[in-house]
């Protein structure tokens, strides 16, 4: 099995961290106080693009679900609970993959992220 480059990890993660980044949008304006949760959590999603080495971004992608998945499920009452699809990113991120199959990998995530987005938009939705 070949390791891959890390660049489309790299972009597997930028896909979660996009993803954080439009979810906390709406939540700051809906639910002000709560922001610092907001950006923290947007921030720990960014944190493992910050590591150049292979290994040490894929120990940080496993270590930001690890803090990411118990935050949400907590402040599950706070709008939280819409971060936790950026920690598939994460994970994903993390496994070693061959590297015919990275263009798929990252093809999946964003699907299923754009479908996450989109079922977020329509709560927000006023009909």
């Amino acid at each position: 099995m070949v390791l891959v480059p890390v660049a489309w990890d790299r972009l597997t993660v930028g896909a979660g961290v996009a993803y954080a980044s439009l979810v906390t949008l709406p939540l700051m304006v809906g639910y002000p106080r709560a922001t610092p949760l907001y950006v923290i959590c947007a921030l720990l999603t960014a944190v493992p693009l910050a590591f150049r080495d292979h290994l040490d971004f894929r120990a940080l992608c496993l270590l930001a679900v690890v803090v990411l998945v118990p935050m949400t499920l907590c402040g599950v009452f706070f709008g939280l609970i819409f971060y936790m699809p950026a920690a598939l990113p994460l994970v994903v991120a993390s496994l070693p993959t061959p590297k015919r199959y990275q263009r798929s990998k990252f093809v999946a995530v964003g699907v299923v992220l754009a479908a996450v987005l989109v079922l977020f938009g329509m709560q927000f939705a006023r009909f």
